[in-house]
């Protein structure tokens, strides 16, 4: 894939479409994510955890369900936030880098234990990813599938990962798809 728009200019042109969503009569909340639940769109990774054991080869490394997300997207879908904090602008590419991890995650990968605070990286141990903290526990979305369980997931912020596609998510007042029509 040919790349278009240097991250900085996707995350600025994104950041524009948002806005000028917002401002239509009736919208409440839109946000952008790189996968909506459901439509069979997903980005799987492998993610080594800081202070985890190395697992005995790479095929066994934890897998998780990836997604970058734009300040509003838990609000849009109403997504409960279980434990820490949301996504805020400040989360961008000059700060340090953050994730969100739902309940799923927990459970599979650090049953018992916090996950605020917890550090992870895509790729493996050995990768130069960056380490990304967890600040904030989710509620388990089913994004495969209604009939099969919510698979662990990491939500990222946009502004820090400007990911290179983004399909927006709305909540209305009324019903969206009765709009003025021209007779």
């Amino acid at each position: 894939m040919v790349e278009i728009f240097k991250s900085e200019q996707r995350i600025a042109f994104y950041e524009q479409v948002l806005q000028r969503v917002r401002n239509i009569p009736g919208v409440q909340f839109v946000a952008g994510t790189s996968d909506i639940p459901l439509t069979g769109s997903e980005d799987v990774d492998a993610i080594f955890i800081e202070g985890q054991p190395l697992p005995l080869s790479l095929d066994k490394m934890p897998l998780v369900l990836r997604h970058a997300i734009t300040g509003d997207y838990l609000r849009t879908l109403r997504i409960p936030l279980l434990q820490g904090r949301e996504f805020t602008d400040h989360d961008d590419a000059k700060n340090p880098g953050v994730a969100l991890a739902n309940e799923a995650f927990v459970k599979r990968y650090i049953p018992g234990e916090n996950p605020l605070g917890k550090r992870i990286r895509f790729g493996g141990p050995n990768e130069d990813s960056p380490w990304l903290t967890i600040v904030g526990l989710v509620a388990d979305v089913r994004h495969t599938a209604l009939e099969q369980d919510a698979k662990a997931q990491v939500y990222l912020p946009f502004l820090q990962h400007g990911h290179e596609e983004m399909s927006l998510v709305l909540r209305t007042t009324g019903d969206p798809s009765i709009g003025e029509r021209n007779s």
